[in-house]
Formats: structure tokens, C-alpha cells, sequence
């Protein structure tokens, strides 16, 4: 019989040797470096409100581990609490002994226990946590960009952020994050840690005495032979107004002189646009004639774990004007409990629950349903690509404008 529970200090060298096991890339292996990590955990554990460890036991031994967020996020300008799950590791010595999978299962259970909607992660196989329920978000899109092709206009409100900028610079999070689907809210603690790292620098935007933007970045070498090559990297890119973005791409812009590549992580799949040259430096070409202008990844996910309850926390929720009567048919086989069927009703984009009547019903898996839910899909393309059912092809275009969303989710809350 196993049993989860939160951990105490006394439970972090097991913590550590399970995580350093699972996860040798992070490079803990000495005494000093695992007393080190553990005080980083301890620390975590007794400051930041929004993150606690637990670990499964079988026999009072610790076979696997994980790390549970309490987060609010904007979803479609309403705030909400999820739930979000990381550092999930097992024993080396008990891998494929479900440990992962009762983990995952207590996880989810939990969320649905405490009214939490919707769960979120990072997975580190794709196939894994889909088979679990987990839809796929935005896509990541990462750009190594010549700075001379950032637009040219004016920076006279840029400056190097102050000690005395810190609460500054994360109240501008805040109203990005408020103005932003999917944005999480970023608590002291968490603030902290991204404003206190020694290796970053930070210029801001300022509107008299307010900061309307930032940007958090590093430098990194090019090149082994030359230490004039250096890139750019930035780590937080946030605006609040045209005027402050404008003006931190003339600071990009500027460094032409000394910077090789700005490298870029962005989730606006229009991003192209800006550049006067978008391309990479690969020049790879994909046929007939496309010039290679990023990479992009799979990575941020959700799981709605209470699919007929997520309408009613979003009853005052307007998609899109729609009236429409509309039966959903959820497949969840990790979490039984979340399957079945429930009919909506939409009466000018507002959803309420109705009786058996419907002009339609869809049929879909709840990782494609959580996809479609955020708007990080449409439905259009998972109906064109066999991956939801629907009664009546006449409603296909119907359904697709229910959970059309302006602007794809995005997040920047790393866990």
C-alpha cells in the first residue's frame, strides 16, 4: 500500500538522491553540491507559498517524489486557481513499478478535491502525460535574431533597472499578466528569484514613475576563439504599452555593434513580422523556397480535470456570442471520474446546463479537449485531423467559433 504525504527537511537527502538519480543533467552528485541543493529546497519549501514537495512511500521507504504549485492564472481575464506538478522523479531501482503513474493519479485527484479545474506542467515526455489527459498549450518559438533587424525608433526612456525598480518592475508584470490568457500571477517569492539572479541584467522602459516595460537578459559566448562574440539572451521580454516595446526593440536594436545574436523565446507565432530579416543565420531552406527563421517546441500543458464543472466556473465567460445547444462527450481513461457526457447550452455566448436537447454533439479525448477549451487548438483542425467527432458536419464551423479565442495562451512561469 502506498502512501503520499508532504515532506519535511528530514525527508531531503532522500528527496535529493531520488532527483539526482532521475535527473543526472542537473549535475548534483558531490556532498557540497547536495548540501547546497538541499538548503535551495529547504528554503523553497519554508518561503515560496506556492510550492510544496510531497513524496510516495511503500513500506516507510521513499520510492518517488514530486513537487506540487498552488498558482492563479488568467484564464480569458478570470483569475483562477491551478494546480501545476514538477520534479516528478522515481527511484531509479523502482522505475516501472507505477510509482510515476500513482504520483500523477493522487495529483490530479487532489486538484479535483480542492476545486482546481485545471492542472498544469511541463512534461518531459510528450506521449506520456498525453496518455494521461495533458493537451498540448501554445508552441515555443525561439529566434536567433541579427540586432540591426529590430525596428529602429527611439529608447530615451530606457534604462539599467535600480535595486529601488524591483517592485516596479513587478507591478508591470502583474498588469501584463492581468491583460495576458494564460499568464500566471508571480508572487514575491517567485519575483525574488528572477530579479535576484546575479548572472542577468535588466533595462526598463520608464513612463515618469511608472516602469511600462522590461526586459531580463544574459549575455552568452559565441564562440570558444573570440571573446568579442557574444549573444544576447533574454529570459523576460514584458510591455504594457506599444510605446515602451518599440522602444526596448531600438535597445536591441543598438547592440549591433557587439552582440552577434539576440536569441528570443516567444510564444506570439506572428513574432516574424517585427524583423526586417526573421532569418536565423542556418540558412537552411525547407522546400520549395522557405528560409529557416526559428525552432520551435512542445511543452507547456493542461489537463482539465473537471470537464462539466469548467463551464460553470467560466459561466460569466462570453464565447463568442454563440447560441447553440451542445452536447460534449469527454474520453478520460487515467481519470475515469472526468469521462461522460453533459449537454451545454449557449445562449448569446453564455454557457449554462441543459437537458438532453441538442442540435449537436462532439466526441473527444480530454487531452484534445483542454487544448480546445484554452484556445491553444481549434477545432476545425482537430476535427480535420480525426482527432474529435461531431454529429453534424453543419455545426463544425458553429463549434469552432465557440472556442475561438483572439489571442493563443501564453505563460512565462517556469516550474
Amino acid at each position: 500500500m502506498s502512501e503520499i504525504k508532504k515532506l519535511s527537511a528530514n525527508n531531503f537527502d532522500e528527496l535529493i538522491n531520488i532527483l539526482s538519480g532521475a535527473y543526472p543533467g542537473i549535475g548534483i552528485s558531490t556532498p557540497e553540491q547536495k548540501e547546497k541543493f538541499r538548503e535551495k529546497l529547504i528554503k523553497i519549501q519554508n518561503e515560496d507559498l506556492t510550492t510544496q514537495y510531497f513524496g510516495l512511500f511503500r513500506n516507510k521507504k521513499m520510492l518517488g517524489v514530486m513537487r506540487i504549485h498552488d498558482y492563479t492564472m488568467n484564464v480569458f481575464s478570470q483569475k483562477i486557481e491551478v494546480a501545476g506538478i514538477g520534479s516528478v522523479a522515481v527511484d531509479l531501482v523502482h522505475k516501472k513499478e507505477k510509482v510515476c503513474k500513482e504520483m500523477l493519479f493522487w495529483f490530479l485527484e487532489n486538484c479535483r478535491q480542492n476545486d482546481k479545474k485545471i492542472a498544469i506542467l511541463y512534461p518531459f515526455r510528450l506521449n506520456f502525460y498525453e496518455k494521461m489527459g495533458f493537451g498540448y498549450g501554445t508552441k515555443m518559438n525561439q529566434y536567433k535574431i541579427k540586432p540591426a533587424a529590430f525596428p529602429n525608433t527611439s529608447k530615451k526612456n530606457i534604462e539599467f533597472a535600480s535595486s529601488e525598480d524591483k517592485e516596479k518592475v513587478e507591478k508591470c508584470y502583474a498588469k501584463f499578466a492581468s491583460e495576458n490568457h494564460g499568464m500566471i500571477e508571480r508572487t514575491p517569492f517567485n519575483f525574488q528569484r528572477v530579479f535576484g539572479n546575479p548572472e542577468s541584467k535588466i533595462v526598463v522602459c520608464r513612463d515618469g514613475n511608472e516602469v511600462s516595460g522590461y526586459i531580463i537578459f544574459s549575455f552568452k559566448s559565441q564562440s570558444t576563439d573570440s571573446f568579442l562574440l557574444n549573444n544576447l539572451v533574454i529570459h523576460e521580454f514584458v510591455y504594457t504599452t506599444r510605446e515602451a516595446f518599440g522602444e526596448l526593440c531600438t535597445f536591441l536594436h543598438s547592440q549591433a555593434d557587439q552582440v552577434h545574436r539576440v536569441v528570443l523565446n516567444t510564444q506570439d507565432e506572428n513574432f516574424h513580422y517585427l524583423l526586417s530579416d526573421a532569418s536565423n543565420g542556418t540558412n537552411n531552406l525547407l522546400p520549395h523556397v522557405f528560409h529557416e527563421s526559428n525552432v520551435s517546441g512542445i511543452g507547456f500543458a493542461y489537463k482539465i480535470v473537471d470537464a462539466r464543472g469548467i463551464f460553470e466556473t467560466f459561466k460569466n465567460h462570453n464565447f463568442n456570442d454563440q447560441t447553440f445547444r451542445l452536447k460534449i462527450t469527454i474520453k478520460d481513461s487515467f481519470t475515469p471520474e472526468n469521462a461522460g457526457s453533459f449537454v451545454i447550452h449557449f445562449k448569446n455566448g453564455f454557457a449554462s446546463f441543459g437537458k438532453q436537447d441538442f442540435e449537436a454533439e462532439i466526441i473527444l479525448d480530454v487531452s484534445h479537449f483542454s487544448s480546445l477549451f484554452v484556445g491553444a487548438v481549434n477545432f476545425n483542425s482537430l476535427y480535420s485531423f480525426n482527432l474529435a467527432e461531431i454529429s453534424d458536419f453543419a455545426f463544425v464551423s458553429k463549434v469552432n467559433k465557440i472556442f475561438q479565442v483572439a489571442k493563443k495562451p501564453v505563460c512565462f512561469t517556469a516550474f
